[in-house]
């Protein structure tokens, strides 16, 4: 082993592991007894083993029997190191710790991981989930002013424990990803009060929201650079959000929904409220003084009228929309880009007669 040449040595950890303890993971398990075998073996195949961790493995899980796991994901493939708690080396723990790009699962208490944690605080660019746990934000907060990426589905639903929050609120957050939320009165948005974020980024929710979802709490808006919005909320209410949180250089608004009129007594009324809340909604993107904004916005309605009168109205009132015709209904759609700015208005009208 130890006339083998160090260069040569990554590339023998491609034929080492069981082939009886592959998983979905890895197509090539390195088993933790065998991998403190070959770390004692030689001081270059430790290094090798120290490179292909630092460069290779760039995530971590925990089998069900309590096995560590640092693997590289390659469309769900790749290789990958195991630890446990009577076969572990230290120091690849600890090199893993410094270079993890991926944290998305819970890492356990256990003592024997310690050099893993510890590891983080020499991290600079690791995305954590929420699930990883407080003893990862901790140690990541030591040696940090801030997060890269945190990953927090849960974040508006299911209340963080203070004292986590608290690590996450003495640093800034260069991307935060939230998923859906399940709205709960004015309070919704709390846990986001006063939180330093660069990028902001809320998944699809299951609800149209139709107020400020920043009316009670919202983070710090001088550091926000870039809101990206997947959540329904009525275009009236973006058209508001632009004009009291200008500062954001960067907004998107994926599923804008224009509101049907309450009082519609037509369908052309219907076309002229439409129209009238594209056009608010166009001049107040021109005049949002952030260079980058990108809105989709869209109605769905049934209407009662014949499917041939109701397909005619369209094409004659939206002289600058493209037309399809759909089983049932008719699909206008329309998109205006000016630099930077882009609106894409997509409505579906159904006949109900």
């Amino acid at each position: 082993m130890q006339s083998l040449r160090p260069t040569l040595m990554a590339e023998l950890l491609h034929f080492v592991g069981d082939p009886q303890r592959q998983t979905n993971l890895a197509h090539k398990a390195i088993d933790p007894q065998v991998l403190c075998q070959l770390a004692v073996s030689s001081a270059q195949m430790l290094q090798a083993l120290m490179d292909h961790v630092k460069y290779k493995c760039n995530q971590v899980t925990t089998s069900v029997n309590d096995v560590f796991i640092i693997y590289e994901k390659v469309n769900l493939t790749g290789h990958s190191v195991q630890f446990c708690e009577d076969y572990h080396v230290k120091a690849l723990l600890k090199i893993a710790g410094q270079n993890i790009r991926n944290i998305r699962e819970s890492v356990p208490s256990d003592a024997w991981l310690d050099p893993f944690v510890n590891g983080l605080s020499q991290n600079n660019n690791c995305l954590i989930h929420e699930n990883a746990g407080e003893k990862v934000f901790e140690a990541y907060a030591k040696g940090n002013d801030e997060f890269p990426e945190i990953e927090a589905p849960e974040f508006l639903n299911r209340p963080w424990k203070p004292s986590m929050l608290n690590i996450v609120k003495s640093r800034r957050i260069r991307r935060l990803s939230i998923d859906p939320l399940l709205f709960r009165g004015n309070d919704f948005m709390k846990p986001i009060g006063n939180l330093e974020i660069e990028k902001l980024h809320f998944k699809q929710a299951g609800a149209v929201i139709k107020t400020n979802i920043f009316q009670h709490y919202r983070p710090k808006m001088h550091a926000l650079k870039e809101l990206n919005c997947e959540y329904e909320v009525h275009t009236d209410v973006i058209c508001n959000m632009m004009t009291l949180y200008s500062e954001v250089g960067a907004i998107s608004f994926q599923h804008g929904v224009i509101p049907e009129p309450i009082h519609a007594a037509s369908f052309d009324e219907v076309i002229d409220d439409m129209k009238e809340s594209v056009s608010k909604l166009w001049i107040t993107m021109m005049k949002y003084p952030g260079q980058n904004v990108k809105i989709n916005a869209r109605q769905y309605l049934y209407v009662r009228m014949p499917l041939n009168k109701l397909r005619k109205i369209c094409k004659k009132e939206l002289r600058n929309y493209k037309h399809f015709n759909l089983r049932g209904g008719i699909a206008s759609l329309s998109r205006k880009v000016i630099g930077n700015k882009e609106l894409t208005v997509s409505l579906f009208y159904w006949n109900r007669w």
